[in-house]
């Protein structure tokens, strides 16, 4: 005969797992009554910081409380080295920090910050605590250098510590690595924000600069770059790039890159009939979308190898001449401000967009072939 296992009743959780619950309840509740003190407000502000800030910070702190210690010791005696020790623990412990950088100016930086508060931490709890110890401020200034080459060598050799603390615990280590993954991706996404882009093209660029003269190619596409970037500045656009007569522009949102295409669309005819030397009518075809780009230090212009660019370049080829392609994400944004978008919907290369056509047809207007228009009759120059 089979046995069969005792039924358990699903509601009644082991032991362990109700031990483990109630510890982290009774953790959560510790870290919020700390987080009302001074002290724990000023760890919980710490531990938000980046990787450098905290380890500089760290280091200042463990200095002040070295100079705390040794004002202490010169105004009411070390007789049972408790100050020697507490020196010793501070001391070692911004040695321990210093390796934690595992880079040589970071060692250096958070060393120079440990002596430099050190020093003033001893000069300031003296000068509170009325202690008959004298000072020279002039000291400050190589005790803060000989700390800073030291910091320099333990963050150089960091790694090595490293290994030697944790070479009979893998655990730890393995845990350590996570951590210092986890602030690497955080360091390498502060740069991350939403950007729109806009790509404007000019429709058989390449049949127009064919037959026509260099000098008034250069020129041409030279007043039209101008044109276009002057246009997207008054909806608060930056230029990007340029590839050929390509342009490559950012905007905050959807919405300004929409307006800005459409009044690049509308100024055309005025562009061709006094900017426009090829004795061909410029069209052009925008193409939108938006999306999370990482920019080193904020600089969108650093940002050239992007997803979110690659699918407003391909956005931009399925726009009909004289139109605009926008894509869904980009949209959906936009049409919250009760912008018209048009109905017209289409799909490249598994990406959605909507069409907006323009009204006018630039094939019906003249470019002039020399300089600008003649004058009125009756009106002299």
């Amino acid at each position: 005969m089979q046995e069969h296992e005792p039924k358990t009743d699903p509601t009644q959780r082991p032991q362990e797992l109700q031990a483990i619950e109630q510890f982290e309840a009774d953790l959560d509740r510790l870290e919020k009554q700390q987080a009302k003190t001074g002290l724990g407000r000023f760890f919980r502000q710490v531990r938000q910081m980046d990787f450098a800030t905290r380890r500089v910070v760290a280091s200042a702190a463990l200095g002040l409380w070295a100079g705390l210690a040794k004002a202490l010791a010169e105004k009411f005696g070390d007789q049972y080295g408790l100050a020697a020790m507490g020196i010793t623990v501070f001391s070692l412990l911004a040695i321990i920090n210093c390796a934690l950088t595992r880079k040589r100016e970071l060692g250096a930086l958070t060393g120079a910050a440990y002596a430099f508060a050190m020093k003033f931490g001893l000069a300031a709890f003296s000068w509170m605590l009325r202690s008959p110890v004298k000072l020279s401020g002039t000291d400050i200034i190589p005790y803060t250098l000989i700390a800073a080459v030291a910091g320099f060598l333990f963050g150089m050799f960091g790694d090595r510590i490293l290994r030697i603390r944790f070479q009979h615990d893998p655990q730890k280590r393995r845990e350590y690595l996570l951590r210092q993954l986890i602030e690497l991706q955080e360091e390498l996404k502060k740069g991350e924000q939403n950007v729109t882009f806009l790509s404007v093209d000019v429709v058989g660029s390449t049949d127009m600069k064919r037959h026509a003269d260099a000098l008034n190619v250069e020129y041409t596409f030279n007043e039209y770059t101008h044109y276009v970037t002057g246009v997207s500045r008054s909806f608060d656009g930056l230029l990007h790039s340029t590839a050929g007569d390509g342009i490559l522009l950012t905007f905050p949102s959807p919405k300004d890159a929409f307006l800005a295409a459409r009044r690049v669309i509308g100024g055309m005819i005025e562009f061709n009939a006094f900017k426009n030397r090829l004795g061909h009518p410029f069209q052009v075809r925008c193409g939108i979308h938006t999306g999370s780009v990482n920019a080193v230090k904020g600089d969108i212009g650093s940002v050239n190898y992007s997803h979110v660019i690659d699918v407003t370049s391909h956005v931009q080829k399925i726009a009909p001449p004289g139109g605009i392609a926008i894509s869904e994400d980009a949209a959906r944004i936009a049409q919250h401000e009760g912008l018209n978008l048009g109905s017209e919907r289409t799909e490249v290369k598994g990406i959605h967009a909507r069409i907006w056509r323009g009204q006018v047809e630039l094939a019906e207007t003249k470019p002039v072939s020399g300089g600008p228009p003649p004058l009125p009759p009756g009106v002299h120059a």
